[in-house]
């Protein structure tokens, strides 16, 4: 079972823990995975709270923080993940601030920044990350435009790209990353 709603689905590196963003339930459902049958298993607790309307989730390439955007409150959850158990913990602050319809959230491959689409702007917010604390700070330039209700976002595995799938624009935006 999955919370109400369920949206925004990921596995993380090791293939151990699963996490689903929950729209009706606000909240984020936690599960280990058997790495042989593929079952799930909800964790204790078997949810952590989130926003309004948490829609997708994604995690850091070192496996320690899951990021959740939640379009109903402007703002992206930030959750520590316990390695050994898979179990998320609310970070301090438990949320940044972000365009007001946020959508999808991508972090990059070397973990020092992170990307939310804006579809009722727009725009695509930019994040530095703290490889350290998990922590997002807006950019300098906050926010860049984008097409039409932008919706996915994902960075290259090269770290030289982010990539915005525009659902209304019927288009990808494609962007070359500056390092932070």
């Amino acid at each position: 079972a999955a919370g109400k709603n369920p949206n925004g689905i990921l596995i993380n590196s090791d293939g151990k823990s699963v996490y689903t963003a929950d729209r009706g339930s606000k909240a984020v459902s936690q599960y280990s995975r058997n790495l042989e049958t593929g079952k799930l298993t909800a964790l204790t607790p078997a949810t952590v709270e989130a926003g309004e309307l948490p829609h997708d989730a994604a995690i850091s390439p070192d496996g320690k923080t899951v990021y959740v955007t939640d379009s109903g409150s402007a703002m992206v959850s930030l959750y520590g993940r316990n390695a050994e158990t898979g179990k998320l913990t609310a970070l301090s602050p438990a949320t940044v601030a972000t365009g007001r319809e946020p959508s999808s959230v991508a972090v990059s491959s070397d973990g020092k920044s992170a990307y939310v689409t804006d579809g009722g702007a727009a725009t695509v917010s930019q994040y530095s990350r703290s490889t350290e604390t998990g922590a997002l700070t807006p950019l300098t330039h906050a926010t860049i435009a984008s097409g039409i209700s932008p919706y996915g976002v994902t960075a290259s595995p090269d770290g030289k790209f982010v990539y915005v799938a525009n659902e209304s624009g019927n288009s990808l935006s494609q962007y070359a990353r500056t390092l932070p």
